[in-house]
């Protein structure tokens, strides 16, 4: 029975010296567990998902501010709902491992949501693994682009929050899979038509006015949203948003082109959406072209390009039949061509000489006629 005890006591020893070192060195127990849901990142997973270029990195979804506004619906801002196009084809036949998550970002002011997230990791990743790490850098994509002066509001990084869900991942890792997906529809531009030229605009006038380059066509210093934002002081943090813009000055170089220049009060809104102001918008015309239909074949140009620039690019859908343009001609100067001055103008050199000649012949003629004949008499 001694003998027994003692068995008894050494076990109990051992059992408590053992559980003694776990208690002491959490981490041993922790590497005792399977690791059934995380798995490092092994070199391995990172030289595949490498090889996959773009398609591997889910970040370059939120690129820039065009990516933003090509998959995500700006109108519905601040609540933007993303619809991302098929990548399962590209991602399995560059031998990647293929799922689709739910996006779910949201801070205090805005949030960012998606049904259909692309996920291609290289084939040997643990998935839940590989959509920790990409949490990170998808809510620093979206962070930069929504830092973008078109977006409006403040935008607290500290209250912003990012889920990449997956209950059911779709793992395709085999290659030799073909799947065939539907074409996707592309963005096709909206092809603005040119505006006829009036009757009463003259091909002279047109001549003209085309000799003066880019001056003669202000329209292109709206080109797009990121010209406007040059010239403009754009304030988007309420409806609508509101543009007041400083054209830069064109006269000294219009008139030395031999045109007529023009300063005008601008002002353009489209419903309760934006209003863009301008107390100094420059036109630079031929010198023959009549001034209004010249402004008004200007203002329809200036109206076609405000409206495709702001429908391709603009954050807040807008509804282009409410789009009103008007104008108000300030000042009016037309170049003065150089003429010479009259010979009845002030003395000149040329004047002075003709003036000696005429004096000479005066003198050799009172010589010969009067002085000569009185000095024969005497």
């Amino acid at each position: 029975a001694m003998s027994n005890n003692n068995q008894i006591l050494r076990l109990i020893t051992i059992l408590s010296l053992s559980f003694h070192e776990i208690l002491c060195d959490p981490h041993s127990f922790l590497r005792e567990l399977p690791s059934s849901r995380r798995m490092p990142m092994t070199d391995q997973c990172l030289s595949e998902t490498s090889a996959l270029g773009d398609i591997g990195n889910p970040a370059t979804l939120f690129s820039d501010y065009t990516a933003l506004v090509t998959d995500c619906q700006i109108a519905s801002f601040p609540e933007l709902q993303c619809t991302y196009p098929d990548s399962m084809t590209e991602c399995v036949e560059a031998g990647g491992q293929h799922h689709i998550v739910e996006l779910d970002f949201a801070c205090d002011t805005i949030s960012a949501t998606s049904s259909t997230f692309p996920i291609c990791a290289g084939a040997s990743c643990d998935i839940n693994y590989f959509l920790d790490v990409a949490k990170v850098n998808v809510k620093e994509a979206i962070l930069e682009v929504l830092s973008n002066p078109l977006i409006p509001g403040t935008i607290v990084a500290d209250s912003c929050n990012i889920n990449l869900n997956t209950d059911e991942p779709d793992f395709q890792n085999d290659i030799d899979v073909e799947i065939v997906s539907p074409p996707q529809p592309t963005a096709v531009p909206v092809t603005i038509p040119p505006i006829p030229l009036p009757v009463t605009v003259t091909e002279q006038c047109g001549s003209e006015t085309a000799s003066l380059g880019d001056i003669g066509n202000p329209a292109t210093l709206l080109t797009d949203i990121s010209s406007l934002l040059s010239i403009c002081t754009v304030n988007m943090q309420a409806l609508p948003v509101t543009a007041d813009c400083a054209f830069p000055d064109t006269m000294a170089e219009c008139l030395a082109g031999g045109g007529r220049h023009h300063i005008l009060d601008l002002n353009f809104a489209c419903g309760t959406t934006i209003l863009i102001t301008s107390s100094n918008f420059q036109v630079c015309g031929g010198a023959s072209c009549d001034i209004d239909d010249f402004i008004d074949l200007t203002m329809n140009n200036v109206d076609q390009q405000l409206l495709g620039s702001l429908s391709n690019s603009f954050p807040f859908d807008i509804d282009t039949d409410t789009c009103v343009l008007n104008s108000n001609l300030t000042e009016s100067i037309l170049a003065t061509p150089n003429t010479p001055h009259p010979t009845s103008g002030p003395v000149t050199p040329s004047n002075t000489s003709e003036s000696n000649t005429i004096w000479n012949a005066l003198s050799i003629y009172f010589l010969f006629m009067v002085a000569v004949p009185l000095l024969a008499l005497v």
